[in-house]
């Protein structure tokens, strides 16, 4: 067993059933675990990513998964890719939805992944495109973005998921299966106590670099009262602002070029505007505004423009 402390997350190198005896309470499972049906990516198309053949296959993968252990570890439980073994959970009314194709023509993949939640309430749905390498996102790859494990989600899925699960900084979340870590990058960010488990020391060690690349981040960006200001502000709105978008913001406020800004944000040029008119004044103050103004871009560009 090998233990890696980054800021509010601890990770483990181990099966999750080994380190819950060494952990406190915790209030969430949330986990994407192997979906026992052998899955592993022949090739791929992207060519900055590295063939999936590279990738270390998912360990567990090959046999059926029993998601009877983690129902009982936490008051809240969300599992990911619950759809291949929905014949063994209890029937729940929330599911969450991910919608992967945003109405683009389908392949060969599924238009949507699933997740089964023991919470109360209507399904919900996220969309955000994801395929091959189509990735909307920080993820993108005009971002300099690889994929860093064949079923890895999206940093804005997972943000979504938690709060969806109404997960705060009062939380401690457990995801017993962490593959590259999304879900630890998420809870950082968030300041959510977090404690990840992976039996594969390759995506161990992705998970480890990726949370301490993001806490470094996180480092220098204490050094700027307009940084945390920004934090503050991505973790009270809906739609979280990434650590990339954190900085092209302050460049913004410090040296202009909206339009190169409007584009590496993937916004309007008017809607950056108005959340620059916002930002530079008291950004504080205005993360109810700011977040619909995101929420309204988004709603706007999916409907070609179409007002509300």
């Amino acid at each position: 067993m090998k233990t890696t402390t980054i800021n509010n997350c601890t990770l483990y190198l181990a099966d999750y059933r080994d380190v819950l005896p060494l952990l406190g309470k915790i209030t969430a499972v949330v986990a994407d675990p192997p979906y026992g049906n052998d899955y592993r990516q022949k090739r791929s198309r992207d060519k900055l990513v590295k063939p999936d053949t590279t990738h270390a296959p998912i360990v567990g993968n090959a046999e059926p998964f029993d998601p009877a252990p983690l129902l009982t570890l936490a008051p809240t439980v969300v599992l990911w890719g619950a759809n291949y073994y929905a014949d063994r959970l209890p029937a729940n009314g929330k599911w969450l939805v991910w919608d992967k194709r945003e109405n683009t023509t389908p392949d060969d993949g599924a238009d949507v992944e699933l997740a089964w939640t023991n919470l109360r309430g209507v399904s919900r749905m996220h969309r955000q495109l994801w395929r091959g390498i189509c990735r909307r996102g920080e993820e993108n790859i005009s971002r300099g973005q690889r994929k860093l494990h064949p079923n890895q989600k999206p940093a804005a899925l997972m943000d979504w998921c938690l709060q969806q699960a109404g997960i705060t900084d009062a939380d401690t979340v457990l995801d017993t299966h962490m593959g590259s870590g999304t879900t630890g990058l998420v809870c950082l960010r968030r300041g959510i106590p977090f404690v990840g488990c992976e039996i594969d020391p390759v995506h161990y060690a992705t998970a480890v670099e990726r949370l301490q690349q993001e806490a470094s981040n996180h480092d220098i960006d204490c050094h700027s009262n307009r940084g945390s200001a920004m934090r503050q502000l991505r973790r009270s709105t809906p739609w979280s602002l990434t650590e990339q978008q954190v900085r092209v913001l302050r460049a913004v406020c410090e040296h202009g070029c909206n339009k190169l800004a409007a584009h590496a944000l993937g916004v309007e040029l008017k809607t950056l505007e108005r959340m620059l008119w916002l930002i530079k004044p008291r950004m504080p103050e205005h993360r109810t505004r700011l977040a619909r103004i995101l929420a309204f871009d988004r709603w706007d560009r999916a409907r070609g423009g179409a007002a509300p």
